[in-house]
């Protein structure tokens, strides 16, 4: 036994490093099982419907379409990480940001995620219709629609804003005429503040579609007053001089008065009105004359016209 001791502390070091050597051998030859080279070897596959998407568009450009609007994009990858790939984890790209309005081809750019190499993609360019934007501003028009409480009249509606901003492609946007604010004024007395939609017409007022207006809406007022009716007197007036030697004898007008309609406290002011000027000059007879009444700005009058008989005679 002794002999055998000495014999294992006799070169210690090479023995113990051929008995680790032997175990490594065992371990990677038979002793523990290994990976096959086939299983981590790359394989290819594909990912269908991989969405188009697009990236730097003009402002002044919308997508109207994408042909195709998807592609299929073939890969290499280990196993492991192949398995675990969908659709999401690619992108396809296309640069719009020299495009113009029509129908034109652009190149798709990939993009994979790591441990990922890209092989192809099908197709490689994909057809965009573009088509021009275009805004335009336009006035607000009101538009009183229904009927209000007996008696009450509707002034002249005030908006918050004058003008609106349509926009939509410039087909549709050539078709607007105008933009209107319609404000239903049935049943309604007193003063009135509402929000109305705006909406872009055509020529015959009928509404637009496919375009943007902005605002969205706006602020209306319309005063709705109570109108009441006078019999108001009317005064001839007349113009120039009649013949020399000859005056002015009498004027007066047939009827002598008019019922004007109005707001009550516009009436109360009111106490005659005029008739256009009577041309006499250089008359010597006579002057008989079919005139308009000069009714007051927002006021209404009944008849419009009168007849005026101016008597001319011999001055003293």
């Amino acid at each position: 036994m002794r002999r055998l001791w000495q014999w294992f502390r006799q070169d210690l070091a090479i023995k113990v490093s051929s008995i680790l050597l032997a175990v490594l051998l065992w371990i990677n030859v038979g002793g523990l099982p290994s990976a096959s080279p086939s299983s981590l070897a790359p394989v290819q596959g594909t990912i269908a419907q991989v969405p188009v998407q697009w990236r730097n568009l003009p402002p002044d450009l919308l997508v109207q379409a994408v042909e195709p609007s998807a592609v299929s994009i073939t890969y290499r990858a280990a196993p492991s990480v192949a398995d675990t790939l969908s659709p999401s984890d690619f992108a396809a790209l296309v640069d719009l940001s020299h495009a113009s309005a029509g129908r034109l081809a652009f190149n798709v750019t990939v993009s994979v995620p790591p441990q990922v190499q890209l092989v192809g993609v099908n197709p490689s360019r994909v057809i965009f219709t573009l088509e021009s934007l275009e805004k335009r501003s336009f006035p607000i028009q009101v538009v009183l629609d229904g009927t209000p409480q007996e008696g009450y009249r509707p002034g002249e509606p005030s908006l918050a804003q004058a003008a609106a901003e349509v926009e939509g492609l410039a087909r549709d946007v050539a078709r607007v005429q105008g933009v209107q604010a319609v404000v239903s004024l049935q049943g309604r007395a007193g003063d009135l503040r509402v929000n109305v939609p705006l909406q872009a017409v055509d020529k015959d007022g009928r509404p637009v579609p496919g375009v943007t207006v902005r605002p969205g809406s706006v602020q209306v007022s319309v005063s709705l007053e109570l109108w009441q009716s006078k019999e108001v007197p009317v005064i001839p007036v007349f113009a120039g001089l009649p013949a020399e030697g000859y005056v002015v004898l009498e004027a007066k007008v047939e009827p002598a008065t008019v019922e004007v309609k109005g707001p009550a406290a516009r009436l109360d002011a009111l106490t005659q009105i005029y008739t256009r000027p009577v041309s006499v000059e250089g008359a010597d007879a006579d002057v008989t004359a079919q005139v308009a009444v000069d009714i007051p700005q927002g006021l209404e009058g009944n008849p419009q016209e009168v007849t005026v008989y101016i008597a001319i005679g011999k001055g003293p």
